[in-house]
């Protein structure tokens, strides 16, 4: 088995911080309720809002001994007061590109929907797990009504679906540490979305996690080139000579920060094993070139009105209704990521036995060079951040 492998990699692009920037986030709340879905405590505090900052070594700590649910909403254009108000929310304006964006699964190979949750304790709590709960409104015969939809998953690490007792799909992490999963399906269509949710299942004691993540995978049609460089940095460690010739080292930090008990990208796979003994604390770096790109699979259409899909307008389409095909190419990784300047999960090799994946940020200012008729190439730096 390859230890390290740089291949045809996949990007995942987290929709919660692109919708931060668009100032479409409207707030946090977080509560917890019991079995019978009886709300015991509901609250927007600042703390609980860590979570959804892409940052997993800020680690939130859930209410103590509930045997149900601890959930966290990221509202969407939406007041989270309107939680329980549903003439609130029948009365929000409907959206129905960001309904798409948030639930629609592309056909194509190179492209769908992700979620997952980094440094969490999932694994100490036997039959406990995460689901992914997205709320909106539905164009039903009886009108617009308030639905919930719960997704469907397969594993990509660490998270084997399961099934709570009250029939809420949800993946549950053999592990601590961290889990990915792909989203599949949805139980219910919603023309407009306005809260996205993660919760912890039937958990009694304390649950914490660093960051929920719900977006887009993107991989490119072939693998990187051949000749790619991997850099591993340990750049806040500095040497300095004194003036009697002696060097001495200067350490303003080791590297990234632990993801709760753990070393970043770790699963606890050996109970009161110290992890940190061996740990990689360097910053890492991928230097990488992507040639014969076809102009389909990295630009969108200049024409376009909404760059991340095409649609059939409803007078054109055969059976009335508005038909949204999601642009699968590079350029809506692009737009989701600002070029790579929010963070963003990268995988090196999506078909690796041992998937490898860091947090990063793309450090150059990416260019595109036509090599051929419509094909084109480019090069990446790929930098871990923390």
């Amino acid at each position: 088995m390859a230890k390290r492998q740089i291949g045809k990699c996949r990007f995942y692009a987290d929709i919660p911080q692109y919708l931060k920037v668009l100032g479409y986030y409207s707030g946090v709340r977080t509560y917890s309720v019991w079995e019978n879905n009886e709300i015991l405590i509901g609250a927007e505090i600042a703390q609980y809002q860590n979570v959804w900052n892409m940052n997993p070594s800020q680690v939130t700590t859930f209410d103590e001994a509930v045997a149900g649910q601890v959930r966290s909403d990221f509202w969407i254009n939406a007041d989270p007061a309107l939680y329980g108000d549903a003439g609130g929310q029948l009365a929000l304006p409907q959206n129905p590109e960001l309904s798409q964006l948030l639930t629609n699964i592309s056909s194509s190979s190179s492209t769908g929907l992700y979620g997952g949750a980094l440094g969490h304790n999932s694994g100490d709590f036997e039959g406990a797990g995460f689901g992914v709960h997205l709320s909106g409104l539905a164009n039903t015969d009886n009108g617009v009504t308030v639905e919930g939809a719960d997704a469907s998953y397969t594993e990509i690490v660490n998270a084997p679906p399961d099934v709570g007792t009250d029939g809420d799909g949800i993946v549950s992490p053999t592990y601590n540490g961290y889990s990915l999963f792909d989203i599949t399906s949805f139980d219910v269509g919603l023309d407009h979305v306005f809260k996205l949710s993660f919760w912890y299942d039937l958990i009694d004691g304390t649950a914490y996690a660093g960051a929920f993540t719900y977006g887009r995978w993107f991989e490119p049609e072939h693998s990187f080139d051949i000749k790619a460089t991997i850099d591993h940095s340990y750049d806040g460690v500095k040497l300095q000579n004194t003036i009697g010739g002696s060097t001495l080292s200067n350490i303003s930090y080791l590297g990234q920060n632990n993801w709760g008990n753990l070393p970043a990208w770790t699963l606890e796979k050996q109970e009161g094993h110290d992890y940190n003994i061996g740990a990689n604390r360097a910053r890492r770096s991928w230097k990488v070139g992507l040639s014969y790109l076809t102009d389909d699979n990295l630009f969108d259409k200049a024409g376009n009105e909404n760059k991340f899909f095409t649609w059939t307008d409803q007078a054109d389409a055969e059976d009335g209704e508005v038909e949204y095909v999601f642009d699968s190419s590079l350029s809506s990784f692009f737009k989701l990521s600002l070029m790579g300047k929010l963070p963003f999960i990268f995988c090196p090799d999506s078909s690796a036995d041992d998937l490898e994946f860091a947090l990063c940020r793309i450090t150059n200012k990416p260019s595109f060079k036509q090599v051929a008729n419509n094909l084109f190439s480019t090069s990446l730096v790929i930098t871990e951040t923390y």
